[in-house]
């Protein structure tokens, strides 16, 4: 099939089908071929079609324009096709549809030809086989792939989980026997290693706390042991000559129930302050009141042991807390300074503002000597029934004083410290 550009040349003499037929059309003349074209006159009357239609013609149902264009269509063989569809031999005019031109017809005629309507097509079995191929393989990819990265991920999972399970079977073996453990970073990556550290903190903490329980149940049992044994020795004796049963002995026996009573009742108030126990009363307190009330009852066994007390008091002190715990921390810091400090020797309370224009922001200190103590015993002043070995064989204190005032300070947001100076000046601090 000869097809020009333009209208320059004059076409050879001869009927379509000669021209149709020409060496130029031999792909289509294949009766097995996949190329096909077909060809009508201006009436709709079949002018030439390829030798690769056989018996059938191409049935396109599509608006043929002068403008080429493609479309999809069924073969009359049922097989999906792609195909060109154009006009050939237009008058002249604008437009694409003009520089395409059938040279055909006799010499003389050109521009007055029947106007034909070409389809040029071809089968698209090829290309279908090869799309649905190339599909074919994209899923079976994507299976690939998608499997092989599902067991890889799995594999970095469990590989980078491995860790975490060593780390929680270490734990699980953990028992209250067993607090000393460790956690080890040498089998850990590195960013693991904090965790470790975290734990390793924590068991720290955890044996600590335990420990801190079992000295408290030995120092419970030792606290009580001998007042238990008086009474026993008390009990046997009464048994065994009961008319020799007096008065006296039964105000011994009175005084070491009542010491009895009084450390039970101590830790009870101890469990309940530490529990957090919604108990307080929120008032405002002035503090210089309150300080005089509680140094009052003590100044009788301080002159008996030839103590003053050196008062430097801010008037302007006010704190909004519970006046009965607030009593609570003054009276076992006044009573432990009078029981503690040496003979003849001074005892300084002092108050002052943290910041001038607040009157909340307060410090309370108390001040005394304490030859007996070393810097190494401070940390131990708050803990429940630690005393000095010396001071074991007093009966006026269990050993519980310090652990209720800073319970107390703590139910009220304060912060209740202990320092020991280089002159041996034991200072407690409470503020805010």
């Amino acid at each position: 099939m000869l097809i020009a550009r333009n209208m320059g040349g004059r076409p050879p003499p001869g009927p379509p089908g000669h021209l149709l037929r020409s060496t130029d059309v031999n792909a289509f003349d294949n009766v097995d071929g996949q190329l096909f074209f077909e060809a009508w006159d201006a009436e709709g009357k079949m002018a030439a079609k390829s030798k690769s239609l056989r018996e059938h013609e191409l049935k396109v149902t599509s608006s043929i324009t002068k403008d080429p264009h493609f479309i999809d269509f069924q073969l009359p063989t049922g097989e999906s096709a792609r195909g060109l569809v154009f006009r050939l031999n237009e008058p002249p005019g604008p437009g694409p549809g003009s520089r395409w031109r059938m040279m055909w017809g006799p010499r003389g005629d050109e521009g007055h030809g029947l106007g034909l309507r070409v389809v040029i097509a071809r089968s698209r079995k090829e290309i279908d086989h090869a799309l649905a191929l190339t599909l074919a393989g994209i899923v079976v990819s994507g299976l690939v792939v998608g499997l092989s990265s599902a067991l890889l991920v799995r594999y970095v999972v469990r590989s980078g989980l491995t860790p975490l399970q060593t780390l929680a079977i270490h734990a699980s073996a953990i028992d209250a026997t067993t607090l000393e453990t460790r956690f080890s970073k040498e089998a850990l990556p590195e960013e693991l290693h904090p965790i470790a550290d975290r734990l390793n903190d924590l068991m720290a903490r955890l044996e600590s706390g335990f420990e801190r329980e079992r000295r408290f149940g030995s120092d419970l049992a030792h606290e009580l042991r001998t007042p238990i044994s008086e009474l026993k020795a008390m009990a046997e004796v009464a048994l065994k000559w009961p008319q020799s049963g007096s008065t006296e002995g039964y105000q011994d026996v009175l005084g070491i129930a009542q010491r009895m009573q009084s450390t039970v009742e101590d830790l009870l108030l101890l469990a309940r302050l530490e529990k957090g126990a919604k108990e307080s009363v929120h008032e405002r307190l002035e503090l210089v009141p309150l300080i005089e009330e509680w140094i009052a009852p003590m100044r009788a066994q301080a002159e008996a042991r030839g103590l003053k007390f050196q008062t430097d008091l801010a008037s302007e002190v006010a704190i909004d807390g519970d006046s009965r715990l607030l009593g609570i921390i003054l009276r076992n810091l006044v009573s432990n300074a009078v029981e503690y400090a040496p003979a003849h020797s001074c005892i300084v309370i002092q108050s002052s503002l943290l910041i001038p224009t607040d009157p909340r922001s307060f410090e309370l200190r108390i001040s005394n000597v304490a030859e007996d103590l070393k810097a190494e015993d401070v940390t131990h002043l708050f803990e429940r029934l630690w005393r000095l070995d010396k001071s074991r064989t007093g009966s006026g204190h269990s050993g519980l004083g310090l652990s209720i005032a800073e319970a107390s300070a703590k139910a009220m947001s304060l912060r209740l410290s202990a320092q020991l100076d280089e002159h041996r000046t034991l200072t407690f601090r409470l503020r805010k």
